[in-house]
C-alpha cells in the first residue's frame, strides 16, 4: 500500500482499520498491531464467537468509503483465526499465522478459522 499510495495514506488506512477492529472488539478482548499491516485480536471465548466478529470486521472494511482516503482505493482483509485451551501463546499465533497465509495464498479477502 505504501508503495502505491505513500506512507501517510498507508498510516491513515492502518488507523482506520485499527478503529474498526476496536469497533468489533468486546470487553476483555486485547487488540494490537502485530506487524507492518498485521493485527491480533485475542478473545477469551470460543473461536466461533471470534469468527463472527471477524466476518463483521470484513463487512466494515468492505463497506468503508476508502475512495475518500484516496481515489480508487480498495482495501481487503485476510484473517486467520485460531483457538487454544492451553496458555501456549506462540502456538496460538503460529496457528493463526498459518491460516492467514493460507487465505492470502488462496485469493485473500476472507477468513479461515479451521483447517
Amino acid at each position: 500500500m505504501n508503495d502505491t499510495w505513500g506512507h501517510q495514506t498507508g498510516d491513515l488506512v492502518l488507523q482506520r482499520v485499527a478503529r474498526m477492529i476496536l469497533d468489533v472488539a468486546r470487553p476483555g478482548d486485547i487488540a494490537a498491531r502485530y506487524g507492518g499491516e498485521e493485527f491480533v485480536l485475542l478473545r477469551p471465548a470460543p473461536a466461533g464467537d471470534l469468527s463472527a466478529s471477524c466476518h463483521d470486521l470484513q463487512q466494515l472494511i468492505r463497506l468503508h468509503p476508502w475512495s475518500s482516503v484516496a481515489p480508487g482505493m480498495h482495501v481487503t482483509l485476510s484473517i486467520g483465526v485460531a483457538q487454544t485451551t492451553t496458555p501456549d501463546f506462540d502456538r496460538l499465533l503460529g496457528d493463526a499465522d498459518r491460516r492467514l497465509y493460507r487465505v492470502k495464498r488462496d485469493g485473500r479477502n476472507s477468513t479461515l478459522d479451521h483447517g
